[in-house]
């Protein structure tokens, strides 16, 4: 009969000569090879199609996490006597002020310099209709976080997930078109 006959019988028979089987056709082994390689293929290509999409998905919430992070933090850096109340440590676990010594002249504390406020030059646009890219409306919230002293990154991050141009807190007397 068939081929699977003809094998079966081979390999019950210890004593038949195994050249005497027929082969299995090459237009079979082929077309069996290529529906396993087809399969393989497209299942690959689903599985990299899916693990590209969790990663993006996590990717993107890993940034707006990073970015609500830098935020919180900006935040709470601006809320004047967190940072003294959070450095404190509880007053039983600080360790005993040594007192200076009558003998010793005390070091005058020097002042600490206060930082000085530069007060941003307000230049005119020239009649062109061009403004630098730090007062423009779309802009003009990351230069004001950045001046809060929101990490640059961050605000970077935060632009890209925005769909703004992260290039311009590089350059901010850059001129654009005014808005209309």
């Amino acid at each position: 009969g068939t081929v699977c006959d003809d094998v079966r019988v081979a390999m019950e028979d210890p004593y038949l000569r195994k050249d005497a089987v027929p082969g299995i056709p090459q237009v079979k082994t082929v077309l069996v090879i290529n529906n396993f390689i087809a399969n393989t293929t497209s299942f690959l290509n689903l599985f990299a199609q899916v693990c590209e999409s969790k990663l993006s998905a996590v990717s993107r919430r890993l940034s707006d996490v990073e970015l609500t992070l830098a935020l919180l933090e900006a935040k709470l850096n601006s809320v004047p006597g967190l940072a003294e109340v959070a450095s404190s440590e509880p007053a039983a676990a600080k360790p005993p002020v040594e007192e200076p010594l009558a003998d010793e002249p005390e070091a005058p504390e020097a002042p600490e310099p206060e930082p000085e406020a530069a007060p941003e030059p307000e230049e005119e646009a020239p009649d062109e209709g061009l403004i630098p890219i730090r007062t423009h409306p779309d802009y003009e919230a990351y230069f004001r976080l950045l001046k809060l002293g929101v990490p640059e990154p961050q605000i970077r991050l935060k632009m890209e997930a925005e769909g703004v141009d992260p290039s311009a807190i590089y350059d901010p007397e850059r001129l654009v078109p005014r808005p209309e």
